[in-house]
């Protein structure tokens, strides 16, 4: 497991990348939120491509109800497939550039 977000920054489109047990890869992309599994996350644009071209090898590991002081909370895996099909995304940000 390589926490790559810590040594390479946040670019990647993933925090980490670890290996399934047939070793083939598995990419991991950690969302936290205080709030209860509704709560919404956000993704970059650059990690919403990541999932979308390896959609097989693609996981949120989304932690909710994270409490600060004791830093826990609930966790649940969410392949990309099931991103796709079962969750929402809303444009709430644009980039603006001269024309």
């Amino acid at each position: 497991v390589q926490h790559l977000s810590r040594l390479q920054g946040d670019g990647l489109g993933y925090d980490i990348s670890s290996i399934n047990d047939n070793g083939s890869p598995r990419y991991i992309e950690v969302k936290t939120t205080s709030g209860d599994f509704k709560q919404p996350f956000f993704m970059s644009k650059n990690e919403k491509h990541f999932f979308e071209d390896y959609e097989d090898s693609a996981f949120i590991y989304r932690v909710y109800n994270f409490n600060k002081e004791t830093r826990h909370g609930d966790v649940r895996i969410i392949s990309s497939k099931e991103l796709f099909s079962d969750f929402n995304f809303d444009t709430i940000t644009w980039q603006v550039t001269p024309k």
